[in-house]
């Protein structure tokens, strides 16, 4: 019974040798078919592949040839980000035509959609290049890795535990598990700056499926917004963007009409800093303060809302010639819940080519910066509330 049992065993484990077998000689294969060599590709036992600079750009430019192929965009300046365990879990590229800026992609692993936004825009800025680009008396990093700190926010470690992020805030975060994991990388460097990937992930192809967007983005930054109102708040900065699509905005006195929708939509002040007065927003609210908004200025204006919209709620926006309002619940590394409102004015859906699933994004304006910034509707850290308005 011994021996029969032990040769069993060893039955089992030659079946699995060969299995494992088998499954690199395939990925050796397919990655010979895509005319690169398992060497540079740098292919694993398990079918997974070491996610280098060099390989993040090429998922890139294969990723705009698919999405943007009107546009014959190339690829560069790779950023690796980690999370707050100091696990690296993606990168950040930059896109350019003709060698000027053209807008970013962002891989973060940590999703299986694997892309969590992007954009295709002259000048358009990728977070980290936002976060240099306006701290420039914050060149003395603590730590000069980027980290992802929340979805869709990332940031450099200025001081022990104080984070300058991509919307120029500095927020506090709990660096115990990053400085023990500064002592983790130094015993085991590969495993926490290592990327890898499935074999199909990294030579995805794309196909930009179907979109559609408004007929001029609107958009302002923060900083124009609070000038010239002496407030902010995401919702009611959402609501002036939507007012100019709908040629119902007084450009000559925005703050007129900053503060007419500050009010109808019940914001509250949750904060000042010097003399900026910061406010808060209701879900329930915004649809009809907006409408009523509108009413004031003669124009008609119905609204829908709905909790975890689908994305046909938007897309049916967009394509009936109207906007609305994506409210992002974001779930922040301790559990809890932020929220931030943005207006949408657009939309693109694209499939991955190897299995025929699709990314759906949302091209909205964030309330901070100029440029339209695809979000992936479906990534998998928030919960959402939208608005579609029909007038």
């Amino acid at each position: 019974m011994v021996i029969i049992k032990a040769f069993k065993e060893r039955k089992i484990s030659m079946k699995k040798k060969i299995k494992r077998i088998i499954s690199l000689v395939l990925t050796l294969i397919f990655v010979a078919s895509l005319g690169m060599t398992s060497k540079a590709a740098d292919v694993k036992d398990d079918g997974k592949i070491l996610v280098t600079e060099q390989i993040a750009i090429d998922m890139a430019e294969r990723f705009a040839k698919g999405a943007k192929p009107e546009l014959d965009l190339s690829a560069g300046d790779p950023v690796k980000f980690y999370d707050t365990s100091g696990q690296a879990i993606g990168y950040i590229v930059s896109y350019y035509l003709n060698s000027e800026k053209y807008g970013y992609v962002i891989f973060d692993t940590t999703d299986e959609s694997l892309i969590s936004e992007y954009s295709f825009a002259e000048n358009a800025k990728a977070p980290n290049e936002i976060i240099k680009n306006t701290q420039k008396t914050l060149r003395n990093y603590t730590d000069n890795r980027l980290f992802r700190i929340a979805p869709f926010t990332y940031g450099y470690e200025v001081t022990d535990g104080n984070f300058i992020n991509n919307y120029g805030e500095i927020q506090a975060i709990d660096v115990q598990n990053i400085s023990d994991n500064k002592t983790r990388n130094a015993d085991k460097p590969g495993h926490w700056e290592d990327i890898m990937l499935d074999i199909a992930d990294v030579y995805q192809n794309y196909q930009h499926v179907s979109g559609n967007t408004i007929s001029e983005f609107v958009s302002f930054t923060e900083e124009e917004i609070e000038q010239k109102t002496g407030r902010y708040a995401c919702a009611v900065s959402a609501l002036t963007a939507c007012a100019g699509c709908y040629n119902i905005l007084n450009w000559g006195n925005i703050k007129s009409d900053y503060l007419s929708l500050w009010s109808l939509t019940g914001t509250t002040t949750s904060s000042t800093s010097g003399s900026i007065i910061y406010g808060s927003t209701e879900d329930s609210k915004i649809g009809p303060g907006f409408q009523k908004f509108a009413k004031n200025k003669g124009k008609t204006i119905t609204y829908s809302s709905a909790n975890n919209p689908s994305y046909s709620f938007f897309t049916n926006t967009i394509d009936r010639g109207d906007v609305g309002i994506f409210a992002a619940r974001l779930k922040l590394n301790d559990g809890s819940l932020s929220g931030h409102a943005m207006a949408v004015q657009g939309y693109a859906k694209i499939r991955k080519l190897s299995n025929g699933s699709t990314i759906n994004t949302l091209m909205i304006y964030d309330g901070w910066y100029l440029d339209g910034r695809f979000l992936n509707i479906n990534y998998a850290y928030y919960n959402s509330f939208g608005v579609s308005f029909n007038g």
